[in-house]
C-alpha cells in the first residue's frame, strides 16, 4: 500500500520522526510471529531460525507453498540484538 505504519510512541522512541515508517501491508491472512534469540547462551535458535528459513523459502516443498499462500510469516530472528553481540545477559547497548 502507499500508506505507512502508524508511529509508536514518541516518548519511547523520540527518532520516530526521523526514520521512516515501513510501508503497510494488507492482508487478511492470519499471521504466524516466529521469534528466536533473545539472549546469548541461545545460540542453538539461531540454526533453527536458519532451518526456518530454509524451508520456508524452498520453492518445491508443498507444505512450504500452502503456508505462505494461507498465512502472512513474521520472522524476528534476535531480540536483543546489543545484548547478544555484547555477550550480556538482560542488557543492551547503553547498559
Amino acid at each position: 500500500m502507499q500508506e505507512s505504519e502508524d508511529c509508536i510512541d514518541k516518548f519511547l522512541f523520540p527518532e520516530v520522526n526521523q526514520v521512516p515508517r515501513a510501508a503497510k501491508f494488507r492482508s487478511n491472512k492470519p499471521v504466524i510471529l516466529i521469534s528466536s534469540r533473545v539472549h546469548p547462551g541461545e545460540t542453538p535458535s539461531s540454526y533453527t531460525m536458519r532451518g526456518i528459513l530454509k524451508f520456508l523459502c524452498d520453492k518445491k516443498d508443498a507444505r512450504a507453498m500452502l503456508i505462505r499462500k494461507y498465512f502472512v510469516v513474521k520472522l524476528v530472528p534476535m531480540l536483543n540484538p546489543d545484548g547478544v553481540y555484547r555477550g550480556h545477559y538482560r542488557m543492551d547497548v547503553f547498559n
